[in-house]
């Protein structure tokens, strides 16, 4: 459901994750016509009620206003005790343990609302527009009842500006979900229709099997990212331009997963746009965090398998390009000149080097020398004086 419930996790097809099935013809047409039988059942109703109560009178007999309205009430009351007006039976999506980022209770209210409103069920029609009957009407009750979950502080936790929560944002942002979820159901279809074939079983556990490999890598390559911004702050401080730099994703490689029969290793992927001494700062940044995570052996091994990557792939990344307004003097000049023209007015590089990159480069290096080593570099000096 739109109030908060995931339709769909990522990484998977799970049956309950999936989009709801489209009103079928009966029910839309026992929708639509609902309303309207309902009129007819109380009109009947009533025209019995006042008939039965007029038998009881002398010929000629004309109730009053108040006496009209006491059996027109009755009536009505007498509809809904047979049964005659009962709810239509509504198959809830919000199961009592369901995962919702809404109190459960507002969900069900809005469940509730559907239902009373002649709804079996919680769903839109995808392949038609938002404006059809169905689709608008189950979005004003969806709407309201998010309302109302809203002046109640339930939507606390999303940032939601008052200002911005108009009733018009907030029907385009609904119109708009639903129009895109109007594709992702015909995607679903066509996987419901693969899996129905051993072969499409296959295609369709290839394509999940790729896209949890990509969500994995980039998992992985944004602790590393944290872990090197953390070590870049340790060293130069977060207002620093070397921050600035590391805190762009461009410039942080992805791994290659490298199958060899049943083990998996991983390995770098050079970025070919990279200058070499760029590449070494960021080498000596995930030297840095494992020599930090050193004293305990815990600690060590898992930094040491956030970092260790292997060699670097044989091929490079050739898709991927420098941030724009990038330190012109931190990317390889090869590639530079392997670029057309307008890509490189596009990319807009800094002609100035807020990063002294060499001295950069020093101050990690030294700080990872060994105590033994400088003491022998200190001798050193001293017999050549």
């Amino acid at each position: 459901m739109v109030m908060g419930i995931p339709w769909k996790a990522r990484g998977g097809a799970k049956k309950e994750d999936l989009l709801p099935e489209p009103p079928t013809e009966e029910e839309r047409l026992a929708w639509s016509t609902r309303k309207q039988s309902l009129k007819q059942l109380i009109r009947d109703t009533q025209d019995k009620a006042m008939k039965k109560y007029l038998a009881k009178k002398a010929a000629g007999f004309q109730p009053n206003r108040k006496q009209r309205k006491m059996i027109k009430d009755d009536a009505c009351e007498e509809a809904a005790l047979k049964g005659a007006m009962r709810p239509v039976v509504f198959r809830l999506r919000m199961a009592s343990g369901g995962i919702s980022r809404y109190p459960h209770h507002f969900g069900s209210q809005c469940e509730a609302d559907l239902a009373l409103a002649g709804f079996p069920r919680c769903t839109f029609d995808w392949g038609a527009s938002y404006d059809t009957p169905w689709n608008s009407a189950t979005s004003s009750i969806i709407l309201a009842n998010w309302v109302k979950a809203f002046n109640a502080n339930a939507a606390k936790g999303f940032g939601i500006l008052t200002s911005e929560n108009t009733a018009e944002n907030r029907e385009q942002i609904l119109r708009r979900w639903v129009g895109n979820k109007k594709q992702k159901y015909k995607d679903q279809e066509k996987l419901v229709d693969l899996m129905k074939t051993p072969e499409g079983v296959k295609q369709v556990q290839e394509q999940e099997a790729i896209v949890k490999g990509i969500a994995r890598k980039r998992r992985m390559l944004i602790k590393i990212v944290d872990a090197r911004k953390a070590v870049v702050v340790r060293y130069f401080g977060k207002d620093s331009s070397e921050y600035a730099m590391v805190d762009h994703m461009e410039i942080h490689s992805e791994d290659e997963i490298m199958s060899s029969g049943s083990s998996v290793g991983r390995k770098k992927k050079r970025l070919q746009w990279r200058s070499t001494k760029l590449d070494t700062f960021i080498g000596l940044l995930d030297k840095a965090h494992k020599s930090r995570k050193k004293i305990f052996p815990k600690e060590r091994r898992a930094a040491a398998a956030l970092v260790d990557r292997g060699p670097y792939a044989p091929e490079a990344d050739t898709e991927r390009f420098p941030p724009k307004g990038f330190q012109s003097s931190l990317i390889s000049p090869t590639w530079i000149k392997s670029q057309e023209g307008l890509v490189i007015a596009e990319l807009d590089l800094n002609a100035d080097e807020p990063v002294d990159i060499n001295s950069a480069i020093d101050d990690i290096s030294l700080s990872l020398r060994s105590a033994e080593s400088m003491k022998s570099d200190i001798r050193d000096d001293n017999m050549t004086q």
